[in-house]
C-alpha cells in the first residue's frame, strides 16, 4: 500500500546516494520517523549502518537511508508513464540543502501514476499466473 509521502521520500532517494533519515525528513517537511520505517519494511528503501571508530571516544554509528531495488522500479514506472503522456513538464523540483525534493502537486501527480502502475503491475501479475479474468474473449462481427 503506498502512501503519498512516501513518493517525496522516494524522489529524494533516487537522486542521492544515501542521507540521514532526520535530513531526509526535514527537507522533504515531514515530520515522523514512522514514514522512514514503513518505507524500509516494505523494501523500498534500505537502512544502513556507517559505524567509525575515534581514539578517545570509542565507537559512534551513524544510520543512512538509500533507495532499493524495488523502490527505483517503482519511482521509473512512475516516471516513464509520465514521460508516456507527456506529463513530466509538470514534474517541478527545486534543491533544498543540497537535496531534490518534489513540489506538492508534482507529489499528486506522481503518487497518482505510481498507484496506477502499481495496480496496472497487480493486474499483469495476475493474468500471467491464470488467476485472472477466466474466460473473457474479444467480440468481433
Amino acid at each position: 500500500m503506498l502512501k503519498r509521502p512516501w513518493i517525496g521520500l522516494l524522489f529524494t532517494l533516487y537522486h542521492c546516494e544515501a542521507v540521514r533519515p532526520s535530513k531526509l525528513l526535514k527537507v522533504n517537511r515531514v515530520h515522523r520517523m514512522d514514514y522512514v520505517d514503513e518505507l524500509i519494511s516494505e523494501g523500498l528503501a534500505v537502512s544502513m549502518v556507517l559505524v567509525r571508530r575515534k581514539r578517545r571516544r570509542g565507537v559512534s554509528a551513524i544510520r543512512y537511508v538509500a533507495i532499493s531495488d524495488k523502490g527505483r522500479r517503482l519511482l521509473s514506472r512512475a516516471i516513464g508513464l509520465a514521460k508516456a503522456h507527456r506529463l513530466d513538464r509538470y514534474i517541478r523540483y527545486r534543491v533544498v540543502g543540497g537535496l531534490a525534493v518534489l513540489e506538492d502537486e508534482s507529489k499528486d501527480l506522481l503518487y497518482a501514476l505510481a498507484k496506477i502502475s502499481e495496480r496496472s503491475e497487480v493486474a499483469e501479475s495476475g493474468l500471467a499466473s491464470g488467476g485472472g479474468r477466466a474466460g473473457i474473449r474479444a467480440v468481433t462481427k
